[in-house]
């Protein structure tokens, strides 16, 4: 979930201003009040999310002058935040050479992580400084964004894109005209060189202001090339874990797929077809996989539900590895929906 709001603080700047002109001190902080809603459901958010408060000097685009993240606790939606008391606000800000603007974000990279969620960006990563400029970003978000990969984004494929291009999807003279404004050599359709990130999508990455989007500290090889990183780092992910199970995934099931001795454990060599499920498994990393670690991961699919397992469907429930999903894989009431007796 992602909430972004852009108000006018002009009254701010001037109030600033006049203090500064008498000789009185600028405030230090500035405090930030509001209720969150879902929208989804009408209902008020609760618990920890976080916000992103970034000052700009034009209501719509223009550049950031200000930003900081911090994470709030809601209380039925409310929230109470003391802006410039983690990033100082800078000399100048508010004196009055223009209006300013206040926008708050939820979830930060929430469209974004939804967007690029399952894209592997260490292959953008020309240099390999696990780290992303510009450019490099810039041809990351090409890349989601081209479903065909035809290395080429129509309408439709560019109608995915946080912001104002999601209106492209309803037609029409706004996105007649958006279109073409990207669409630089006029051949209807838009080239890797023609879509750069937005200054503002990039902020949003760009959580400490370096310039790039950074990985963080190296992980665990087989998750990072799937495109999952540690928090550390700052490229988005709506998931944190994602499991190599179905999401009707059964201890029993596992011991009745692979157990081929009935020892209730499970060695690299009854996975042998499976060794990405193998790695996850074996937590301690001692060679076998025992009842506490098949527990421990069925939990984990259970909490998380649908989003703690893969997207594509031969991949969340081809669970012996063959290339094919069986009827005896699939549950009860799939089976029924596909027909199958």
């Amino acid at each position: 979930m992602k909430r972004v709001l852009r108000t006018s603080i002009l009254s701010l700047a001037i109030t600033a201003a006049l203090a500064t002109s008498v000789g009185a001190a600028v405030p230090g902080t500035l405090t930030q009040q509001g209720r969150l809603i879902d929208k989804a459901t009408g209902k008020p958010v609760t618990g920890a999310k976080d916000f992103t408060f970034s000052v700009y000097n034009a209501a719509t685009g223009g550049t950031a002058l200000w930003t900081e993240t911090q994470s709030l606790t809601l209380d039925d939606g409310y929230f109470s935040a003391p802006l410039g008391g983690t990033t100082p606000f800078p000399t100048g800000l508010f004196d009055g050479s223009g209006p300013r603007f206040l926008e708050t974000r939820v979830d930060r990279d929430g469209d974004l992580a939804r967007l690029l969620d399952g894209l592997a960006p260490l292959e953008f990563d020309t240099d390999g400084n696990r780290r992303l400029d510009r450019s490099e970003m810039s041809r990351a978000l090409f890349a989601a964004l081209d479903l065909d990969g035809d290395k080429s984004l129509d309408l439709d494929e560019l109608s995915r894109h946080p912001g104002d291009l999601r209106q492209l999807r309803y037609r029409g003279p706004f996105a007649e005209r958006r279109f073409k404004e990207l669409d630089l050599n006029g051949d209807g359709r838009i080239q890797p060189k023609e879509l750069k990130i937005a200054n503002v999508d990039f902020d949003a990455l760009d959580v400490d202001r370096n310039g790039t989007v950074d990985f963080g500290p190296a992980g665990n090889a087989f998750w990072e090339a799937r495109g999952y990183f540690a928090r550390a780092g700052e490229w988005p992910s709506r998931r944190a874990y994602v499991a190599q199970l179905s999401p009707r995934a059964t201890a029993e099931q596992l011991l009745a797929t692979f157990d081929a001795d009935k020892d209730k454990l499970l060695t690299a060599r009854e996975l042998k077809k499976r060794p990405d499920l193998f790695l996850e498994l074996d937590v301690n990393r001692d060679g076998t996989v025992d009842a506490n670690e098949l527990a421990q991961r069925i939990r984990t699919v259970d909490g998380q539900g649908v989003d703690g397992v893969p997207d594509s469907f031969r991949d969340r429930w081809d669970l012996d590895g063959n290339g094919k999903v069986d009827p005896v894989e699939l549950p009860a009431a799939a089976k029924r929906a596909l027909g199958i007796p």
